[in-house]
């Protein structure tokens, strides 16, 4: 059983007290018992929405289609500069049970809830995925019915059911499951791995949006260099890429990138720096094709293709003269990220 925050046992007891079956589960689950700090937290539950919505008044309505409600308890973490490079304190989801969307896929179907816990768990992507505990339940405290707690004590990455069919299915998972990987220390189950080996083309189907925040969690997750590492072995990185830039690498990019995937882990949990540091790997033939297809906000853009075009140049501005007509022609803050 994982040690559940206060502010998370406060949500349990009150949905408990009203009569209503609860459980934390997903992610929270599994970075708790893999022992790392967890900052967002689900809890799922039988109360509808309206029955959430009086519970508790002082929470965002995330979804009223999916029936979520977010409490906020986050601070946000500046760098010496005053930049803000993170958040501190805790998310907390909470919503109502629901079983696979009435549609063509998870992403756009209609949502269909239920009273049953398992119905809820079986939707799920991983193993690890479908585990659901409460502490302070008298009965069934922790459900667990495809033994993904076995799963993530073998530090192991395992879909529900046959890989290639929810590859098929959503070929975002492929992108989740390296994310797992990246974010736990965990390994792909070989099954996972194969699949995503012979299904990595699918993944060009998926919203370039989802694709770029799977990238972007992969790449500032504690073992980055091991989702680095997978998302080279398995295809995936032809699809972030482009298959025409993937084959054009050169034999100092592709060095470049092994040492990058060696060394990225001793670097800052930063996003955008570590972002840079990968685009910055490559040349601008192979990076401004990903960079523009994956969507990337304003700043995040400009900082990258800055990564591309100035990291190497910034070496060369040790005189004063030099540095401060650099800084002049960029500003300050692009500056400041190049030096980060």
């Amino acid at each position: 059983m994982i040690k559940v925050p206060k502010e998370v046992t406060k949500v349990l007891k009150t949905l408990g007290e009203a009569g209503f079956e609860c459980y934390v589960t997903g992610e929270c689950v599994v970075g708790s018992m893999a022992g790392e700090k967890t900052y967002n937290w689900d809890v799922i539950t039988k109360a509808a929405y309206e029955e959430l919505i009086e519970l508790f008044p002082e929470a965002k309505v995330l979804s009223e289609k999916y029936s979520v409600l977010r409490q906020e308890l986050i601070d946000e973490v500046r760098d010496e500069n005053g930049g803000i490079i993170g958040e501190e304190g805790m998310i907390i989801d909470i919503s109502t049970y629901r079983t696979r969307n009435a549609g063509t896929s998870e992403e756009n179907g209609k949502p269909l809830f239920t009273d049953k816990v398992e119905e809820d768990l079986a939707r799920r992507d991983f193993t690890i995925d479908a585990i659901a505990m409460n502490p302070y339940s008298a009965v069934n405290s922790i459900i667990d019915p495809y033994e993904g707690r076995e799963d993530v004590r073998k530090k192991m990455v395992r879909t529900i059911g046959d890989a290639k069919e929810a590859f098929r299915q959503e070929p975002i998972r492929m992108m989740k499951a390296v994310r797992y990987a990246a974010q736990f220390g965990f390994d792909l189950h070989k099954s996972v791995y194969e699949a995503i080996s012979m299904n990595y083309k699918l993944l060009e189907k998926a919203a370039p949006e989802r694709i770029r925040d799977e990238f972007t969690d992969i790449m500032a997750a504690k073992h980055a260099g091991r989702g680095l590492n997978m998302l080279m072995d398995t295809g995936l990185l032809r699809v972030i890429l482009g298959e025409r830039e993937f084959e054009g690498l050169t034999r100092r990019e592709k060095t470049d990138l092994l040492q990058l995937c060696e060394g990225i882990e001793k670097t800052k949990q930063v996003p955008e720096r570590r972002l840079g540091l990968f685009y910055s790997s490559i040349g601008k033939k192979r990076a401004f094709p990903s960079i523009e297809k994956l969507n990337f906000d304003e700043e995040t853009h400009q900082h990258l293709v800055d990564a591309v075009c100035d990291m190497a140049k910034l070496y060369f501005t040790a005189q004063p003269q030099d540095l401060k007509k650099f800084i002049y022609d960029r500003s300050m803050e692009r500056y400041e990220y190049l030096a980060n």
